[in-house]
């Protein structure tokens, strides 16, 4: 099994908060592109991506599974997104890699 090699550090905000669900989508589909387009040395061959978000006050466990969804589905990597004012990464673990815990 592959190791644990991409984390990215990322403002969670400019990722997923809005106030409309088509403007919080587009701002989902920006995140995803950076990864994928705008990272010289994106992994394909890696196993699973780490990405921890700050400043998440305000931000719902809804919006990280979106952005999970969205990251699995454009980037096929299962990804482990963890966000310091919840404790949803063991949720997110459980739902992309269950044999891990």
């Amino acid at each position: 099994m592959k190791r644990l090699l991409g984390i990215w550090d990322h403002d969670l905000e400019m990722a997923v908060r809005d106030d409309t669900v088509g403007s919080n989508h587009d701002q989902m589909r920006k995140f995803v592109d950076f990864i994928k387009y705008d990272t010289p040395s994106y992994p394909e061959a890696l196993s699973m991506i780490l990405i921890r978000f700050k400043n998440s006050e305000g931000i719902s466990s809804i919006h990280c599974l979106n952005l999970l969804d969205l990251c699995m589905e454009q980037l096929g990597h299962p990804f482990i997104i963890y966000v310091d004012r919840y404790n949803v990464l063991n949720m997110f673990v459980k739902r992309v890699h269950p044999k891990v815990l």
